[in-house]
């Protein structure tokens, strides 16, 4: 008797398991050769940091998360798909934060928010952005940019 699709995904056979821990280990050693990795790991640390950040309880409104939030996104753009193979299930966890945080208009603004659901978008892209996708979160930030520009004019 064979196992369902969904039994499956559940329960991966044992080589399975073995591929896709020697992927992440071929993957190290490869970033640990082209002196990459620690770059990775420092990314990795700031998603861990933006997500702590953003599911503490206590909200102050003197801080601002929109710096942390764009160098986050600049940086998961470029290493975004080696951070998946690595830190699968941490990446996982905060993106659980981003997503419930993008939500939030209290505090966030609406660049940052954007921005959680541009990488929320790329990430379920498996990291492959599309020209679409591009010209649309474009498209945003640049309407952003003019109600911000029309705002500081009156």
């Amino acid at each position: 008797m064979s196992l369902g699709i969904s039994a499956r995904l559940k329960y991966p056979k044992k080589h399975e398991l073995v591929k896709s821990q020697s992927q992440s280990q071929i993957l190290a050693s490869k970033l640990r050769q082209d002196g990459t990795m620690s770059t990775v790991e420092s990314v990795m640390q700031a998603v861990d940091q933006v997500a702590a950040l953003l599911s503490s309880v206590n909200v102050d409104p003197t801080i601002s998360y929109k710096e942390s939030i764009i160098n986050l996104y600049q940086h998961l753009k470029v290493y975004g798909a080696y951070l998946e193979i690595l830190y699968q299930d941490q990446l996982n966890r905060a993106f659980v934060v981003f997503r419930n945080s993008s939500q939030d208009d209290v505090r966030l603004d609406y660049l940052s928010r954007l921005h959680l659901l541009e990488l929320i978008e790329l990430r379920a892209k498996q990291w492959k952005g599309s020209d679409l996708m591009n010209q649309y979160y474009r498209k945003k930030v640049n309407q952003c940019v003019q109600v911000f520009i029309i705002c500081m004019n009156t």
